[in-house]
């Protein structure tokens, strides 16, 4: 007879986590929106700080910072950002470095907020001076190299509302340093570009293609689409219409929202002008650049000796025969599953 199981299903651990995010997430910060006139005002921020943060969060109160940017990052995980905003912006007034960051990626992108260049400007740029010289081996290093690379961009394209003129010099240096040393491919992307146009920069073709090669096997999508087209134009690097095409078909498979509809038309373009050899070759190329490295296998072999009933030998004995089996046991590890985009270096073959 069977017992039925106390342990709960997916709907009953759904709605436990619903109402721990209810508990703890959402009570607290909709009482401060409430009730957030009555709260006593925060202390006064380092003068260092960009001028950002909302009114609101002087109003507010949580136990501390960190808090309230666990509650704040909670909120914005589950998509809550205009929940998540006074708790996120409580906590960078204060110099969380994860409050910092996230509240800029919300203004960049419009998160819970209207999008606001300049606010994320002032806030990517302190912490591009606080963090410039952190050891690409620390924890935080990915994200110094995503500000710093945000921060390029700013500098290349320039800020019109305040007054910020474009200066393509500048943004080398920030797309540089993040290339270099926290290697962020948005970073490699761009410096590829300038090196290709000389905008910047001394025009340097090699130069270019080698950060575009360093970006596309980390598969960052455009620098992938950006060497196929390359290879298939055949004007700064010798034509591979193979090598390219497979390239877009990689791009294409790894494109995000705001990359896909370019590289979806220069898929389709390149695609049309191929003919069925090179859309054969293409394939190909890709099933060999994407390398899976299978998990690693460890097998213990187990010998069983065991007797076995042959027949029955005069006067009712029974004879037996001793055999040998063997049995491997298999026991297999982690294994690692390597991205689009592993292929030697253009050039290099």
């Amino acid at each position: 007879m069977y017992e039925l199981s106390n342990k709960p299903g997916a709907l009953e651990q759904g709605a436990a986590r619903m109402n721990f995010l209810k508990k703890v997430v959402l009570v607290p910060l909709l009482l401060l929106a409430v009730v957030g006139n009555a709260m006593a005002a925060d202390p006064v921020a380092d003068n260092d700080d960009p001028a950002v943060f909302d009114d609101l969060t002087t109003q507010l109160s949580f136990s501390s910072p960190l808090e309230a940017y666990r509650q704040g990052k909670t909120a914005f995980d589950e998509g809550w950002y205009s929940l998540a905003l006074p708790a996120i912006q409580f906590a960078a007034k204060r110099g969380v470095f994860g409050a910092r960051l996230t509240l800029a990626k919300m203004y960049e992108l419009g998160l819970g907020v209207p999008v606001d260049q300049a606010a994320a400007f002032d806030l990517y740029k302190n912490i591009s001076k606080k963090h410039w010289n952190i050891s690409s081996y620390h924890p935080a290093a990915p994200y110094i190299g995503s500000s710093l690379a945000s921060l390029g961009l700013y500098y290349l394209n320039g800020i019109t509302e305040i007054g910020l003129q474009p200066d393509a010099r500048r943004a080398a240096t920030y797309f540089t340093h993040a290339s270099q040393f926290f290697g962020n491919p948005r970073a490699q992307y761009q410096l590829g570009k300038l090196y290709l146009s000389g905008q910047g920069v001394k025009k340097n073709v090699r130069r270019a293609i080698s950060w575009l090669n360093n970006a596309a096997k980390k598969k960052h999508a455009p620098s992938q689409a950006l060497l196929g087209q390359l290879l298939w134009d055949g004007n700064l690097v010798p034509k591979r219409q193979i090598k390219a095409l497979a390239l877009l078909i990689m791009a294409q498979k790894n494109a995000g929202p705001q990359d896909s509809e370019w590289i979806n038309e220069l898929h389709k373009t390149i695609v049309a002008a191929s003919d069925l050899k090179t859309r054969k070759g293409a394939k190909t190329a890709v099933a060999r650049w994407v390398r899976i490295y299978r998990p690693r296998v460890r097998v213990k072999r187990f010998v069983i000796r065991k007797k076995v009933r042959i027949g029955i030998a005069e006067g009712g004995a029974v004879r037996t025969k001793q055999v040998v089996k063997r049995r491997a046991v298999v026991e297999e590890e982690d294994g690692q599953v390597m991205g689009l985009g592993s292929f030697r270096q253009i050039g290099s073959e």
